[in-house]
């Protein structure tokens, strides 16, 4: 009996020994399960925290804007545009702008004005480029501003005028007040796609063009301002931008010895010539975002007219093509160029104006053809110091035997180089340095050169 308790005690023990780790595991098991639960809803706890939080400081921000966008609708300089303000119970937006501008100009050699002017550059042999030393110091650059915006049902109204001072007053004497003359730079208004008003002539790439502290025409380049009606729309991806533009027959009259120019004369109705164009000047321009810049193809066709209203007249036609571009590269650094060319291209090359045609004041008229371009760089040396580089050229590559090879004006080429440093110590304030050096040759082979040297200061408001 004993032998059997104790086999049965030793049975237990065995069985004991067994199961007792078995229980111990599975309440570590169980334990470690209650912990991985604490954790994770711990973790939830944090995560839903984290949430309400970030809910929170959305809404906040929220709130911000909306309190600052009622500041913004209902206080000073609230308008549409940048700088504008609203005109107390009207949807429209004034902005004002411009700046003052302050040049001063030192020609090394041969005397040429208040901008540079190829076309002016003192011919070699001549007093005025025996001239050394010409100083000169003017504020005719300075602009002022106005603009005018509102939303329509017709998309947005846009009305803007700028102007300069360098109009021609009967007395701008020196030696008293200086008084400088008011000039009309633009006056245009827009609505959704139609421009009507005086602004930038289309044929040409606004965006093509180089910072140069020198405001005049550039060799190569399309600077005219003209009274216009403009459509744009967008295709194929670019936009198409036509116009109509008031035309100028500008052509060089010679007759000989008798008849209605026994000298030769501009004809350029605006300064009392006989030209007189019948149509307008049509324009298409298309420009299309190419990668960090953009292309931009254009054609012009105009009449070429005399009349001199006793029985005297003729007429040619006129065409221009144009390629230009721009690209940024290597930071915000800039490439830039353009290409032209036609016949009777005339005043839209710049220095070819009053070379559109020759007319003998009987009724013959020749057409002359030319072409002109420029190519600039401008580099950022610093944040607010850069340069540009921008040359350009322009040629007549036509004569007529109407003209004689001494007539005034009649320019065969020209050229020019600007190099310069600007910088801005301020936002609104600009400084710089340039060289600017030009080049003119005549048909009847004479030539010139000058140089000068310019600094500006642009105060901006």
């Amino acid at each position: 009996m004993q032998h059997d308790f104790c086999a049965v005690s030793v049975c237990i023990a065995g069985v004991l020994a067994v199961v007792t780790p078995s229980v111990a595991r599975a309440d570590q098991i169980t334990d470690l399960k209650k912990q991985i639960e604490q954790l994770r809803q711990q973790n939830q706890e944090q995560i839903d925290a984290l949430s309400r939080e970030l809910q929170g400081a959305v809404r906040n921000q929220k709130e911000i804007e909306q309190k600052q966008a009622k500041v913004a609708a209902t206080g000073p300089g609230a308008g549409s545009e940048p700088r504008s303000w609203l005109v107390p119970g009207t949807d429209l937006s004034i902005r004002i702008g411009g700046y003052a501008k302050g040049d001063f100009i030192y020609d090394v050699k041969g005397a040429n004005g208040d901008v540079a002017n190829a076309t002016a550059v003192p011919i070699d042999g001549t007093p005025a480029a025996n001239k050394r030393g010409a100083t000169r110091i003017h504020a005719k650059q300075s602009r002022l501003e106005l603009e005018a915006f509102a939303p329509t049902d017709f998309g947005k109204f846009h009305a803007k005028t700028v102007v300069d001072f360098m109009g021609t007053l009967t007395n701008t004497s020196q030696v008293a007040s200086n008084s400088e003359g008011l000039r009309l730079r633009e006056f245009y208004g827009e609505l959704g796609p139609f421009l009507v008003g005086q602004t930038w002539s289309n044929f040409q790439d606004g965006a093509a063009q180089g910072e140069v502290i020198d405001g005049g025409p550039l060799p190569g380049q399309t600077l005219n301002r003209v009274p216009q009606f403009r459509y744009t729309t967008a295709a194929g991806g670019g936009s198409l931008v036509m116009t109509v533009e008031n035309p100028e027959s500008d052509f060089k009259c010679y007759s000989g010895p008798t008849g209605i120019c026994t000298t030769p004369t501009n004809g350029a109705r605006s300064g009392g010539g006989i030209g007189l164009s019948q149509i307008p000047v049509f324009v298409g321009r298309y420009t299309l975002p190419v990668g960090p810049g953009e292309l931009t193809v254009a054609g012009m066709y105009r009449q070429i007219r005399a009349e001199d209203g006793n029985g005297h007249h003729a007429r040619a036609n006129g065409y221009g093509l144009l390629a230009a571009g721009s690209f940024t590269v290597f930071g915000k650094d800039k490439i830039y160029g353009q290409v032209m060319g036609g016949d009777g291209i005339g005043m839209y090359a710049s220095d070819l104006a009053n070379l559109s045609a020759a007319y003998d004041g009987r009724g013959r008229m020749d057409t002359l053809s030319g072409i002109s371009g420029f190519v600039g760089y401008r580099h950022y040396w610093l944040d607010n110091l850069r340069s540009t580089v921008q040359a350009g050229y322009t040629r007549l590559l036509d004569t007529s035997s109407i003209l004689p090879a001494s007539t005034p004006g009649y320019v065969r080429e020209t050229q020019s180089l600007h190099a310069n440093l600007i910088w801005r110590p301020y936002e609104r304030v600009d400084l710089g340095v340039e060289n600017i050096l030009e080049r003119l040759k005549l048909v009847s082979g004479k030539q010139g050169t000058m140089e000068r040297i310019q600094v500006g200061a642009w105060y901006y408001f």
